[in-house]
């Protein structure tokens, strides 16, 4: 059962690193959703040079800046469901199949084994 309880630990550590990880992985579009708002307010802010368009139309900035939005709210979104996954891990509720680790969670009046 020690080990068991030693796994479980382990793996809610592992979880909030992973966790961690993928948010900071989720603020990396931060970038494109700057320069995509930029775009949609002054698209005139940006030159290209001597050659091409001098204007990019705002509505390219608003598309960039939108998709940016929605990378970033679902990678936090997923980090989030990975944090909340570690604290059920360490509080010993919700998850895992194993009859040995089942009777750590099934025991609702006691205090968890694993402390964080």
């Amino acid at each position: 059962m020690n080990e068991d309880v030693e796994h479980l630990r382990l793996l809610s550590i592992f979880h909030y690193v992973v966790a961690g990880i993928g948010a900071l992985f989720a603020c990396f579009p931060c970038i494109h959703l700057a320069i995509g708002l930029m775009l949609a307010v002054a698209p005139g802010a940006i030159e290209h040079g001597t050659r091409g368009n001098p204007e990019i139309p705002q509505f390219i900035g608003a598309i960039m800046a939108g998709i940016a939005g929605v990378m970033i709210l679902a990678g936090w979104t997923l980090a989030l469901c990975v944090f909340l996954s570690a604290r059920f891990l360490a509080v010993q509720s919700h998850v895992l199949m194993r009859p040995s680790v089942k009777s750590l969670f099934n025991r609702q009046s006691e205090r968890p084994i694993v402390d964080h």
